[in-house]
């Protein structure tokens, strides 16, 4: 179980870092100006919290 849902977290957190890597790619090739690193950092770790707080009560 434990096997199991590390690869669940580490697969989610790839796909939340890829999803910011092509946000602020789209931003940058927009001009915008560039998505808040600090938010997309916080809330990536607040997910992965809350992930691990569930297997945790979970198991």
């Amino acid at each position: 179980m434990t096997d199991r849902a590390t690869i669940v977290i580490n697969g989610l957190l790839r796909k939340l870092d890829r999803m910011e890597s092509e946000k602020r790619l789209q931003d940058e090739l927009n001009g915008r100006r560039k998505l808040n690193g600090c938010a997309v950092a916080c809330w990536s770790c607040l997910v992965a919290i809350v992930f691990m707080f569930g297997f945790i009560v979970y198991k």
